[in-house]
């Protein structure tokens, strides 16, 4: 939002050049909507929050649903107490055959000992790898999230310090935090700014 505070700042500066005490118009349109443009943005914090919070969340479970096939499986021979049982499991079991079939040569207990020594390090190793994934993708959406919402209160507060309803009253800012008073000394020196900028101006 810089460069449209940059714009209005340069014709707000610009309407006060001019030496004439009333405000232009178009400064008091631009000036009120900034106040509306002020308002935008403090809403938008919480609703730009509540949409991080569920893009995060579904990134999260994007890559908890990676893992789900294996983690089935797993159970499923676990549970496997017969041979077609057992044979069902490992058709769950990803990147098995899907036509596989026919019979063990061994006892079932055994082979599914053998499955579960097999499968369930590859199975941890991944719901690691997916613990951290996700542990990462929360950090950097916190981040993103607080970096937005600290843009929009930016944002929000420059244009209140701008905009105003009506010519000559305070602006959104000093209505929140008062309006600024200048010692005697400072207002002295902005008058002699003012004087010496009017003889710089003359012929």
């Amino acid at each position: 939002m810089s460069f449209p505070l940059e714009a209005l700042a340069s014709i707000l500066v610009g309407s006060y050049l001019r030496g004439d005490p009333r405000e232009l118009p178009l400064a008091t349109t631009l000036r009120r909507l900034c106040s509306w443009v002020a308002i935008g943005f403090l809403l938008m914090i919480p609703l730009q929050s509540w949409a991080g919070q569920k893009l995060i969340g579904q990134a999260v479970e994007a890559q908890e649903a990676r893992i789900k096939p294996g983690v089935k499986a797993l159970k499923a021979v676990y549970a496997a107490s017969n041979a077609e049982q057992l044979m069902g499991a490992i058709q769950m079991i990803p990147g098995a055959p899907p036509n596989i079939g026919g019979t063990f040569q061994e006892p079932v207990p055994k082979v599914r000992q053998r499955l579960i020594s097999q499968i369930e390090p590859q199975v941890r190793q991944r719901q690691e790898q997916i613990r951290q994934l996700s542990a990462e993708i929360r950090s950097n959406g916190l981040i993103a999230l607080v970096k937005d919402g600290l843009v929009a209160l930016l944002s929000a507060l420059a244009f209140a310090a701008i905009g105003r309803s009506r010519p000559y009253l305070p602006t959104l800012l000093q209505r929140l935090f008062g309006v600024p008073r200048f010692s005697p000394e400072s207002s002295e020196g902005l008058r002699r700014m003012a004087e010496d900028f009017e003889r710089s101006g003359e012929p």
